[in-house]
């Protein structure tokens, strides 16, 4: 792949990795204000779950092919990226079953209180991605 297209998906990965993250904040909000049972009969369908699958599947992926091109200028900004892109790919086999199983209840093996540290988590993880990840060019 060359250097210009590494570039090119590079962009899409981090701005898709950022509202990824950012968008499961409303979405645990929403589970905690409306309760997990009209939660997940509301809300978290099967089609929206599907759906959230596709871009964080793209997004971990692409952000695995693409390791080595990342650049950061302060360390704690390196071992701040592994983490968040261990949790992104981590959570795609979660989300990506319910396309086979068109199923969501998986979510109910989750405390209800994960939501509370979560929220927070993605939050940085969202600014991170979307701020502070940049492109490292390939002489």
């Amino acid at each position: 792949m060359t250097n210009e297209k590494k570039e090119t998906l590079f962009k899409f990965q981090h701005i898709t990795a950022g509202l990824i993250l950012f968008c499961g904040v409303p979405v645990h909000l929403t589970a905690l204000i409306i309760g997990r049972e009209k939660f997940l009969k509301y809300v978290f369908t099967p089609l929206f779950d599907s759906i959230f699958a596709i871009p964080m599947a793209f997004a971990g992926i692409a952000g695995i092919v693409l390791w080595k091109n990342v650049h950061f200028d302060k360390t704690w900004k390196k071992i701040s990226y592994w983490i968040g892109m261990f949790y992104l790919v981590a959570s795609i086999p979660l989300h990506f079953q319910t396309i086979i199983t068109q199923d969501t209840t998986y979510i109910n093996k989750f405390s209800e209180s994960y939501s509370y540290f979560i929220i927070p988590v993605m939050l940085f993880f969202s600014w991170l991605f979307m701020t502070q990840v940049k492109f490292k060019k390939q002489l």
